[in-house]
């Protein structure tokens, strides 16, 4: 996601720590610099990538993200080649929450001279697998040396029809929510890993969503193409924490039907060999980089049309409400809090 736009009076006297600051507080500053916006800007920050038309018959969308070891990625589970198709995948995941297909990427690198050449192109490998399967291709870049971990930056370039761009914000109260795949696979892998677990029989797949996520470019399209998609993004740091950002600029909130929660038979055993609540564990998630979006209630017939005509499971979850909070339905009537997901400090 690119910078959140937010006006505050910032002070440089500031002694605050980023432990305390908090992630969106860092967001906010960068994003508060006051840069004047060309008329050629149709999208700013705050969504999934930036938007900009130099083509009357087509929109340039653009974003960046950056994958840290030991934040992102740790070699201990992790090969370098999956390491470099991820990179991309991440990327391509918010150009598809865009409605967009990726057309170019540049490459920023920060390797610690220790690195083995044999790692670099492994690495390498991996990054022209993905841009394979998802029609992109490397096209410039730089690199670094530093004595931290290992940094890699991936900043990719898709193109759209200006009438099929899709937002964070469009959503309306009664729309209802939906979102592709499954959820919780990747965090139920990371937390086999964590708590040594990762030697039961359903952590092989689970494993798969953590560390090579399948960014859902042609459904993403697809579903710009329907015209009836209200708002779309793409759920990376929970879908708690991303379903607060898609409906953040409309001041909306959402009610979550824990029953609709789509939940993988491995998910389902893992949480139950290791006594977790698989629907809490799904909702607070993290790095699932599956679509995240809203549409009018009678679009459902057609939604489902377009996930089997791309392979790709659609669900209903919940409903856009205009109350502001954000809650988890049991089917009885109860309600918790929506986990708010994942946050870098």
């Amino acid at each position: 996601m690119l910078f959140m736009l937010r006006t505050k009076t910032l002070s440089s006297d500031d002694q605050s720590t980023l432990r305390t600051f908090g992630e969106d507080e860092v967001i906010r500053i960068f994003s508060s610099l006051g840069h004047p916006v060309g008329r050629e800007v149709i999208v700013p920050n705050g969504d999934d990538a930036a938007v900009v038309q130099l083509d009357p018959d087509q929109l340039s969308v653009m974003t960046t993200d950056t994958l840290v070891e030991d934040v992102h990625f740790s070699w201990t589970y992790t090969s370098a080649e999956e390491v470099g198709r991820k990179l991309v995948a991440v990327n391509i995941s918010d150009i598809a929450a865009m409605g967009a297909l990726p057309r170019y990427i540049l490459l920023s690198f920060v390797f610690p001279p220790s690195t083995s050449v044999g790692k670099l192109k492994t690495l390498a490998a991996g990054i022209h697998a993905q841009c394979v399967q998802c029609g992109t291709s490397v096209i410039g870049g730089n690199v670094s040396h530093g004595g931290g971990p290992m940094v890699l930056t991936a900043t990719l370039w898709g193109v759209v029809n200006p009438g099929h761009i899709l937002r964070r914000s469009g959503a309306r109260p009664g729309d209802i929510i939906y979102i592709t795949g499954w959820l919780g696979n990747a965090r139920a892998a990371l937390c086999c890993i964590l708590s040594g677990k990762n030697k039961v029989p359903e952590f092989t797949k689970l494993r798969e969503s953590l560390v090579s996520p399948v960014p859902r470019v042609t459904v993403g399209h697809a579903l710009a193409n329907t015209g009836v998609v209200s708002s779309m993004c793409d759920v990376s740091d929970g879908l708690g924490r991303d379903l607060r950002y898609l409906l953040a600029s409309s001041d909306l909130g959402a009610e979550i039907w824990r029953s609709h929660l789509p939940l993988s038979a491995d998910l389902l055993k893992y949480c139950q060999s290791a006594g977790v609540d698989a629907p809490t564990l799904a909702a607070e998630g993290g790095e699932d980089y599956e679509l995240l979006f809203t549409a009018p209630q009678d679009a459902a017939e057609m939604l489902q049309a377009v996930g089997e005509c791309n392979q790709t499971p659609i669900h209903q979850i919940g409903r856009v409400m205009d109350h502001g909070e954000f809650y988890l339905m049991a089917t009885e009537g109860q309600s918790q809090p929506l986990p708010g997901g994942y946050t870098h400090f």
